[in-house]
């Protein structure tokens, strides 16, 4: 139920614990403990949305290919965000913080218990990204989901980690509250 930031510098080995975690990489010493069944959604920094998509279809796909058809849980998802009045817009015509609520609202449709974000705040500006930052505080809040999110921007775990951890070269070299 906690946020944890993982800080570093670009190739520190950030996004290969998220990659870790997924199971896409396999650590070649240590090890990392999730509860079985446990659902972990993934945000990505540049988005990977569908551009031949609308905002609704690009939130509901990870309900089709686990065969859920939940229509209901969608729109609330997208009001939650505040972008059920974009629900029919094609992702050309929204702003960049807009299609980053469109991948959190995508990755919050399946109700993840742990949800890795990798430097989701990275290419917006400071206004939507004080936005982002408050919507991830609520995503905590209100649905109690452990958050870990991987950034290089100190201002980032300041305002928003519960606790952060330092890696350098592919080691946790420091952790603090």
């Amino acid at each position: 139920g906690e946020v944890l930031g993982l800080i570093g510098q670009s190739g520190s080995g950030k996004s290969t614990i998220l990659k870790i975690i997924q199971g896409i990489l396999k650590a070649d010493r240590g090890e990392i403990v999730i509860p079985e069944n446990t659902e972990i959604a993934y945000i990505f920094q540049e988005f990977n949305l569908l551009y031949n998509k609308t905002v609704f279809e690009n939130v509901a796909l990870p309900l089709i290919l686990k065969k859920k058809n939940s229509s209901k849980k969608v729109e609330d998802v997208l009001k939650f965000v505040g972008l059920h009045n974009k629900k029919e817009s094609y992702l050309a015509a929204l702003s960049g913080g807009e299609r980053q609520r469109v991948a959190i609202a995508r990755a919050l449709v399946s109700n993840p218990q742990l949800l890795l974000c990798d430097e989701v705040t990275a290419s917006l500006d400071k206004s939507v990204k004080d936005e982002i930052l408050d919507l991830f505080e609520e995503i905590n809040q209100k649905y109690e989901t452990t958050i870990l999110i991987v950034t290089h921007e100190l201002e980032v775990v300041k305002r928003l980690c519960d606790r952060v951890a330092i890696i350098e070269k592919g080691r946790i070299t420091d952790e603090f509250n």
